[in-house]
């Protein structure tokens, strides 16, 4: 997370007088996955403030634009009309949201399987991934339903095989939704942690 340097007092058009509060912005370096939540965080705090000039919120703008995302704004100058331009481009490049839906689909196809249910620290990766991901659908506007049993049945196959049977077994039939499974997940995550925490057990995980 970075929080944005205060804007260059002597840049033609920038206030030195203006200060912002400390903002907490992670910052962009193309993925597009993460796009939606920096456009909203960095248009709440800097695009919409009316106490910020074009060229001090350009200046905020590309001081948390990293790699691709910096490279695709690369050669603009600092003015009022390129602040406009820089918008534009980073959002025909960066802001498709079918483009971004399908990069939140792909990343879940392809979250790593876990082979022991031993191994918390991927099950707990696994889990908060199929959390994030989906959750970030959701925002999109994606109705769970439209992937809801293809996902079912691919995290199904990410888990370790006797974790596989132990859901499979608090599961009745007609209750194979992701929701369902994911809260069986977390509750036997929230077991294994604990069993490996207690004192009887030695050491810890």
């Amino acid at each position: 997370m970075t929080t944005p340097p205060a804007p260059a007092s002597h840049t033609a058009g920038v206030s030195s007088q203006v200060k912002l509060p400390k903002l907490m912005i992670q910052p962009f370096s193309g993925e597009l996955t993460e796009w939606t939540p920096f456009w909203e965080s960095f248009h709440t705090a800097i695009h919409d403030n009316p106490a910020l000039s074009p060229v001090e919120k350009f200046n905020y703008l590309r001081s948390l634009l990293r790699r691709t995302a910096l490279d695709a704004v690369a050669g603009l100058s600092l003015s009022a009309a390129n602040y406009q331009e820089a918008i534009s481009i980073l959002e025909k490049r960066f802001g498709s949201k079918q483009r971004i839906i399908t990069k939140h689909m792909d990343a879940l196809m392809c979250l790593a399987a876990v082979t022991s249910p031993n191994d918390l620290k991927s099950l707990r990766g696994l889990y908060d991934g199929v959390e994030l991901h989906t959750r970030s659908l959701k925002s999109l506007g994606v109705d769970p339903d439209s992937y809801g049993e293809l996902l079912t049945s691919v995290l199904m196959n990410k888990l370790p095989h006797g974790l596989q049977l132990l859901v499979s077994r608090q599961i009745g039939e007609d209750n194979w939704k992701l929701e369902i499974i994911m809260k069986v997940l977390a509750e036997e995550l929230m077991k294994e942690l604990l069993c490996h925490i207690h004192p009887s057990q030695g050491t810890n995980q």
